[in-house]
């Protein structure tokens, strides 16, 4: 039994630190930019999320309207602004403001 929890608790402990640490603006530039396919598809999965984790809480009445998207507006879109975007914002920025502070200068709620 004492096996077990020692287990359990070696496989649990990096996942939770994992969690508190946040993602850069440099780190996610770098995911952007790598010609690996597997890193590109974390650096838009990052953003996807990020962008719906935002329109859900705000749909929630959690957040106030930061950002307004177009009505016609693809997810290809977006991800493409917000790339081109990481270079401009500062290297030690959490990503998750860079993505805010972008989508509110692009898409500002009029």
């Amino acid at each position: 039994m004492l096996k077990t929890l020692f287990i359990c608790f070696f496989l649990i402990t990096p996942s939770i630190s994992f969690a508190t640490n946040q993602l850069s603006n440099k780190e996610l530039a770098q995911l952007c930019s790598s010609e690996d396919r597997w890193y590109g598809g974390l650096c838009n999965g990052y953003i996807t999320g990020t962008v719906e984790s935002l329109l859900e809480m705000r749909e929630q009445g959690l957040i106030a309207e930061a950002f307004c998207f177009p009505s016609n507006i693809e997810r290809g879109q977006f991800i493409d602004v917000i790339r081109h975007s990481l270079s401009t914002k500062t290297a030690t920025q959490p990503a998750f403001e860079s993505i805010v502070l972008t989508l509110r200068e692009k898409y500002p709620c009029e």
